[in-house]
């Protein structure tokens, strides 16, 4: 087994890539096994950059990915075949004919299994696999046991695994219970194996896998019977670093959102709590405390050993100073949440907007090797916030940017802020709603009036079912929302936008008429110097961008 040990995430990510444009070089139609989850999208961010720079050629590969969620659909945005075409195939030069993933929708869950290691077999087997690692030393979903399949099987998830999929799906019957996957034997078979292993999170695995004997309690040490494996980490997952207690809230006037994050940006337990109406700034930082204690106890440590708390809040935020300068649908004015936080939990903690905390959440997973980066948030109105050089932009108020307040038409539709024609009157999923009425008014007849109550997915929609009108309406919020967009571009020069909430849902077709209208209309700018893509945190990013903003 060989260990090649680098300084950080990024430097892995080089190394696997390099790995694997060898094996490309030495055999241009080989056979790769792949893997999903964050590891492994730094590795596909560089083998795309490669494919772009001409220095790597895909025509002839193939490809195998090592599992999918059972059941799900490959349109849906959490399935593996989702995201191996948004961060490789559909960037690269492959036949999407030569990419293989484990069906999700087969009527038949042990025919697929049988299929799919009958296509492996055949195609003369994987010259390359490409593994992750799980916590606890699982591969795929291969999970400790006294037992484990040898080849492709549907195994039945963990409730540890199900209860931490749960945030990436709108309601919990969406989560998946199962996961067709290869097995150990399957994995064994591939003539090279790479796994790669990073953050401090991984480190007990890693030290299982390189010190310890073969055991099914830890299934990656079967890779030990392997001649040819290199496992790449970075110093935290080989060396081993105390793994932080790190917690994030997210302080919203419904809910109280907390979270411990890891190094890597995920948020390992999450709780809530609702947010009591009316509460004076002593009673929600007495809640937030006792939020972070319980999400302390959950992981079986005391509160005096939490690293640092850090809370996204809503308004105008002196996060210097530790005070909530206003917030009005939290009835806020002047308020000293970090005193009285401290009062309960003395720690270190941070207070930020939340949506700055969003952005340099966003940033910290995917924007983190930009200079500048850039959240547009659309909601009930649009926000969003701005990271330069790993550094939050916060303004005199503490609120940051209020992007959703460009002026589109000076003599536009009025807006709350006082002002007329600003840019969430026209592209805010509200927005949305209210052209969607007004096109169902005017048009009776369209598939949208079918719908008992109005959605930002109403339009979207019925214009995939050949709605004309839908059509009209989605063309033109588009058209909005790319204007708005390239205000954005030619103020700050972003080098990467990234587009969250609901809206963004849509996907990958949604994003690149985004691009498409930008290109076609924003002639005097090289378009290629800003990336325009889609957020990932999800609901997620206040608590992930808070708890890392505590360390700024």
């Amino acid at each position: 087994m060989k260990i090649i040990v680098c300084e950080n995430y990024a430097e892995a990510s080089v190394k696997a890539a390099e790995l694997v444009l060898n094996q490309l070089s030495e055999k241009a139609d080989s056979i790769l096994g792949l893997a999903t989850g964050s590891t492994p999208i730094g590795m596909y961010e560089r083998l795309v950059k490669a494919y772009n720079e001409g220095k790597a050629d895909f025509s002839k590969v193939r490809t195998f990915n090592l599992d999918e969620y059972y059941p799900i659909a490959s349109s849906n945005r959490q399935s593996y075949r989702y995201f191996m075409d948004k961060h490789l195939f559909s960037h690269i030069n492959i036949p999407y004919e030569n990419t293989n993933v484990p069906n999700g929708e087969a009527p038949d869950a042990a025919l697929e299994c049988e299929e799919y290691e009958r296509k492996i077999n055949e195609s003369a087997g994987i010259d390359l696999q490409i593994l992750g690692i799980g916590q606890n030393g699982h591969i795929g979903f291969n999970e400790p046991g006294e037992n484990l399949y040898a080849y492709t099987h549907l195994a039945r998830l963990t409730e540890s695994t199900i209860e931490a999929n749960a945030r990436f799906f709108a309601a919990d019957e969406e989560v998946p219970r199962a996961a067709l996957t290869m097995g150990m034997a399957s994995i064994l078979k591939a003539r090279k194996i790479v796994l790669i292993a990073t953050g401090a999170a991984k480190h007990r695995a890693v030290k299982a896998l390189v010190d310890e004997g073969i055991s099914t309690d830890v299934p990656a040490t079967l890779l030990k019977v392997h001649p040819g494996v290199t496992v790449i980490c970075d110093k935290d997952a080989y060396y081993g670093n105390e793994v932080k207690l790190r917690i994030g809230i997210d302080l919203g006037g419904t809910n109280i959102a907390g979270g411990i994050v890891d190094d890597n940006g995920v948020v390992t337990h999450k709780m809530s709590v609702p947010t009591k109406q009316g509460a004076s700034c002593a009673e929600l930082a007495k809640d937030m405390a006792k939020l972070a204690i319980e999400l302390a106890k959950s992981v079986g440590k005391s509160e005096g050993e939490i690293d640092s708390v850090g809370i996204g809040c809503p308004g105008f935020v002196d996060g210097g100073k530790g005070i909530v300068r206003f917030a009005g649908n939290l009835g806020l004015t002047d308020a000293a949440i970090k005193e009285e936080f401290k009062k309960w939990l003395d720690v270190p903690v941070c207070i930020e907007n939340d949506a700055n905390a969003a952005a340099y959440g966003e940033y910290r997973l995917h924007g983190s090797e930009s200079g500048s980066f850039v959240l547009i948030t659309i909601g009930t109105g649009i926000g969003g916030g701005i990271v330069v050089n790993n550094k939050i932009y916060r303004g005199f108020y503490g609120a940051g940017a209020e992007l959703g307040h460009i002026t589109m038409y000076k003599d536009g539709i009025p807006c709350s802020c006082g002002r007329n024609g600003c840019f969430e009157k026209y592209a805010s999923a509200s927005a949305l709603i209210e052209q969607t009425k007004e096109a169902i008014a005017n048009n009776p007849a369209s598939l949208m009036a079918k719908e008992q109550s109005v959605t930002g997915k109403t339009a979207f929609d019925a214009a995939k079912a050949g709605d004309a009108v839908a059509k009209a309406v989605v063309d033109r919020y588009i058209s909005y929302l790319a204007e708005g967009i390239m205000d954005i571009i030619m103020l700050l020069r972003p080098e990467r936008i990234a587009i969250g909430g609901g809206i963004a849902n849509e996907g990958d077709a949604f994003i690149d008429r985004i691009r498409k209208y930008v290109v076609e209309n924003l002639k005097t700018y090289d378009i290629s110097k800003t990336e325009i893509c889609a957020a990932r945190l999800l609901n997620d990013a206040g608590i992930v961008g808070a708890a890392f903003a505590a360390e700024i």
